[in-house]
């Protein structure tokens, strides 16, 4: 167990706690969003977005619902969107149809085998359980590209820290 709030699981050999971490500070957020210019209506209002639900389990539902009310506390109106069964869902995900979503996403026992398809660029698809938020970092592809072949478990550690340092960032 332990408190996983970085890309790599807090219990595996891989994950640093020499990153950033953030705390709760809504009036922080509450700052950053007003610096970014996305100022409150009338209604409190910043502006919205889809949100979509994860079927097949309550846990999912239950997650979506708590999401859609922390984001209400700085400003962000989360609707939330169901889907008709899992196949719709994972085909509007790979499609890259969504503002924000639910998924369960594991690391397996290595990395290079359940990381890396989430940041690396050239997995950047339209399937569910791949690169679906597009997320794009030369870095991050270097050292991902690194530690995949890496022998050495200490320099593997190292690009690890510093790929985690990055994505928490």
């Amino acid at each position: 167990g332990g408190r996983s709030d970085g890309p790599i699981i807090s219990s595996s050999p891989y994950a640093t706690d020499n990153r950033i971490t953030y705390d709760l500070d809504l009036d922080k957020a509450n700052a950053l969003l007003d610096e970014a210019g996305l100022e409150p209506d009338e209604n409190g209002v910043r502006f919205s977005l889809i949100f979509d639900m994860e079927p097949g389990s309550d846990f999912y539902k239950t997650s979506a619902e708590y999401a859609r009310q922390q984001l209400r506390k700085v400003g962000i109106d989360a609707k939330l969107r169901t889907s008709a069964d899992f196949p719709a869902w994972a085909e509007r995900i790979g499609n890259h149809d969504f503002d924000l979503t639910t998924d369960n996403v594991w690391n397996w026992g290595d990395p290079a085998i359940g990381v890396h398809r989430t940041f690396l660029s050239s997995n950047i698809r339209n399937m569910v359980w791949t690169n679906t938020q597009s997320y794009r970092n030369d870095r991050v592809d270097e050292i991902l590209a690194q530690a995949a072949v890496e022998l050495d478990d200490d320099k593997r550690k190292a690009l690890y820290e510093e790929f985690q340092q990055i994505i928490a960032e």
